[in-house]
């Protein structure tokens, strides 16, 4: 079972590959690059997501959270939250504006 470090590695990856399928070859690593800021991202692993101006990768998140002693439900009951947090919210802002 890969770890979350190896998911990431395979998720850019697959996106850089797709890049360089629609620019023609990897020649010209600004044009990738240019695309993979332009194409949505879009794999089983982080879902749809995008890569901001700065390079940062946007994309849903997993927000969790322990729950008291007091709404503890048993070993399946112990975490709590919002499956669909927006990406946006769980990275920094772009320090550039």
């Amino acid at each position: 079972m890969p770890n979350d470090m190896q998911a990431g590695v395979y998720s850019a990856v697959l996106h850089f590959l797709k890049a360089v399928d629609k620019v023609g070859g990897a020649a010209d690593g600004k044009a990738v690059v240019a695309a993979m800021k332009a194409m949505p991202t879009d794999d089983p692993l982080f879902g749809k997501g995008r890569i901001r101006e700065d390079g940062r990768k946007l994309h849903p998140m997993y927000l969790l959270q322990v729950k008291s002693p007091e709404e503890f439900e048993g070993r399946l009951g112990l975490l709590q939250g919002d499956l669909d947090h927006p990406g946006r919210a769980g990275f920094p802002a772009d320090e550039r504006g």
